[in-house]
């Protein structure tokens, strides 16, 4: 009973709190121009000024002039035509005060989500992890501002755009860049904070020399990612750890070098199972089934990792430390080692690999284990990186402050709303 009537309290103040700061700002600002029966004014969209805010216009403090913007953009604003004649020969003495928009901090925003399935939120967006990076009240979200902030996963982005066209969403994100009418959002972009991964199952003998995986690879075409992926602006990915250098892919694409490899597997059954890590990987697998299927092999789907011939993975990637997607490759490996087989070598190998690039005394020594180990694990296993996607966070244009960091990682606690003025029109003028 006390925690209610605490909450209730806490909920009232926030809401008194909101209210007091929710009145319209007042922005002082030059004019910078008059030009085609519009005025120019030196601030826009960074200070919060939205299409139909209000402005006056003051010669030293007397009003001269009143009007709407119509055109908002960083660093300027233009108003609507305002069919009048002006005194350009004194606009220098002349100031503006226009009404911008302020923080809306009781509103809740609702962020929604498709195409993420096995992949919790929380590990594509870390910011939900604890409480250093968003204020939680039991599941509830809140921004630093205050706003309730609440997740929505969706089945598709059909499904999803649909939401966001009907009202019911603020934001989203997706791996497509957003198909909606212009005024209707604005959206960002970057590379995702993972890549996508083939990697043989070394539980299974026939994939003990990786002649399996580097058959698929070498006819993996990367131009066709329409087909492996449904997602916009995807990189090729080259290199299982992040490198600021140029690297060229291990093996070209060669489809006549894959059919031949092909022959050389021993004691590959005709029937290969298919382990997608997520379901938007599923179109990946379904790639490979259909190379496969020119060998005469058929393939499925299963639903646990342990019962499959290949994977399709999600590996992670962090620039502050390089060694992550390795290490997350290694870990994987050795929870599939079986007793007794020969393979068991080389994943031991690769582990010594990376204790001594975490040992290393230098940065040159520390590159040359991170290139050991890539190599070992591309050449000797057969895990091969394939392609890196886009992720879009999309909004509305009373959502704020959203921006990925240098990582791919939105910080959803600076995320903002604002309340948009009244339509002013043309007609006030």
């Amino acid at each position: 009973m006390r925690h209610s009537i605490f909450s209730f309290v806490c909920l009232v103040v926030l809401i008194l709190f909101s209210a007091g700061i929710s009145q319209e700002a007042e922005m002082k600002c030059s004019i910078l121009q008059y030009k085609l029966d519009r005025m120019y004014f030196s601030l826009g969209s960074e200070a919060n000024i939205f299409p139909d805010c209000r402005f006056v216009v003051f010669r030293d403090s007397i009003p001269v002039i009143d009007g709407a913007i119509e055109i908002a953009q960083p660093g300027i604003s233009i108003s609507y035509p305002l069919h009048r004649l002006i005194d350009t020969a004194n606009l220098h003495i002349m100031h503006a005060v226009i009404d911008a928009a302020t923080i809306d901090s009781t509103s809740e925003i609702i962020i929604g989500a498709a195409e993420f399935d096995q992949i919790s939120l929380a590990a594509v967006f870390p910011v939900l992890k604890g409480e250093d990076s968003i204020r939680t009240v039991g599941s509830i979200y809140f921004t630093q501002h205050g706003n309730p902030l609440e997740w929505r996963r969706f089945e598709s982005l059909f499904e999803m755009n649909l939401a966001y066209s009907g009202g019911a969403l603020d934001g989203y994100f997706s791996y497509s860049a957003p198909q909606l009418p212009a005024g209707r959002a604005n959206y960002i972009s970057t590379q995702a904070p993972y890549f996508i991964a083939l990697a043989p199952n070394v539980a299974r003998e026939f994939n003990h020399n990786g002649l399996l995986t580097t058959s698929l690879y070498y006819r993996f075409d990367p131009e066709k990612s329409y087909i492996f992926f449904g997602g916009d602006r995807l990189e090729p990915q080259y290199c299982l750890y992040l490198n600021d250098s140029t690297v060229n892919r291990t093996y070209a694409y060669n489809s006549e070098a894959g059919r031949r490899l092909m022959q050389s597997v021993r004691g590959c059954p005709r029937k290969l199972a298919l382990y997608a890590a997520d379901g938007k990987l599923e179109q990946t697998g379904a790639y490979f089934g259909d190379i496969l299927s020119r060998d005469k092999m058929r393939t499925e789907f299963v639903s646990s990792r342990r019962d499959a011939d290949i994977y399709f993975l999600f590996v992670p990637l962090n620039k502050k430390d390089t060694m992550c997607s390795l290490k997350f490759i290694y870990d994987f490996l050795v929870s599939d080692t079986a007793y007794g087989h020969q393979i068991n070598k080389t994943v031991a190998l690769i582990g010594n690999y990376l204790e001594s690039a975490e040992n290393a005394a230098s940065a040159r020594i520390y590159k040359y284990y991170l290139g050991k180990i890539d190599r070992a694990l591309r050449e000797d296993i057969g895990v091969f990186p394939l392609f890196r996607p886009t992720l879009y966070f999309v909004a509305g244009t009373d959502v704020q402050d959203y921006t990925f960091d240098s990582n791919g990682y939105m910080d959803l606690k600076q995320l903002s709303k604002i309340r948009l003025p009244g339509v002013a029109g043309r007609q006030d003028q």
